[in-house]
């Protein structure tokens, strides 16, 4: 008799596991079990949020290995919920379309040059504040899912359906918004540079964000009215279609 294959999972349960790579597991277990030690055991709480969080210590303490610690630390069960939601919707898809090793690169790296950022602003204002959780990182995976699909449509929940640039802009103006409202300008300064970090590691180059400035600049024209593009030669039928560089 043979037995059930591993990969075999019930019918419901295929459109979670579909997009659980090993390295999202990892990554959803890793946080998950730090989640769990936090709120299960109560002597761990104070040494978590003052060496592995990301605080004031980072640098001016001497603990920078906050910078990466933070990532896999989440204080509260909300913010777990959404952080982990959102790498398991794009992170299967962005792995997949780049490999592992520039998933890990878009998500490591620009969460960790954001927290470099945070730790020495909060060295350089004074300010102490205390930061952890994976959300630099799935918000870079959102600004690398937006770059790279672009106008194509995502399936949000059900019938909710949405261009995957849309949501990534959504994502974005909301998570900066969200800095403001708290006046907190370390954590402003940090999601900025992920979200560049974000986007030069995916492959961009800045032609759709100045192809976005012209056309908020110029009113929502084309692009081609504020940089007077001359066109020359035949154009084919391919080249009538308007082209969207990202």
């Amino acid at each position: 008799m043979r037995s059930p294959s591993r990969n075999q999972n019930p019918p419901w349960m295929r459109p979670i596991t579909e997009r659980l790579s090993p390295t999202i597991t990892a990554l959803v277990v890793a946080n998950t079990l730090i989640l769990v030690l936090y709120i299960m055991v109560a002597p761990t709480r104070m040494f978590i949020q003052e060496h592995l969080a990301l605080g004031p210590a980072a640098f001016a303490g001497g603990e920078p290995w906050q910078v990466l610690t933070s990532l896999f630390v989440h204080l509260e069960p909300v913010s777990y919920f959404f952080n982990i939601l959102g790498l398991w919707f794009v992170g299967v898809a962005i792995e997949r379309q780049l490999g592992r090793r520039r998933f890990l690169a878009i998500f490591f790296g620009s969460a960790l040059l954001g927290n470099v950022v945070m730790a020495t602003l909060m060295l350089v204002l004074g300010h102490a504040e205390l930061h952890a959780g994976s959300s630099l990182g799935t918000l870079a995976l959102f600004v690398a899912f937006g770059r790279i699909f672009d106008r194509t449509p995502a399936r949000i929940f059900g019938s909710l359906v949405m261009q995957a640039r849309t949501l990534t802009f959504l994502l974005v103006g909301f998570a900066l918004a969200a800095d403001l409202l708290r006046g907190s300008m370390v954590a402003l300064g940090g999601d900025i540079v992920a979200l560049l970090a974000a986007y030069l590691l995916s492959g961009g180059r800045g032609a759709g964000m100045m192809e976005l400035w012209s056309r908020v600049a110029g009113g929502g024209g084309k692009p081609r009215r504020k940089f007077h593009v001359v066109e020359g030669g035949r154009r084919t039928r391919a080249e009538e279609r308007p082209r969207y560089l990202n």
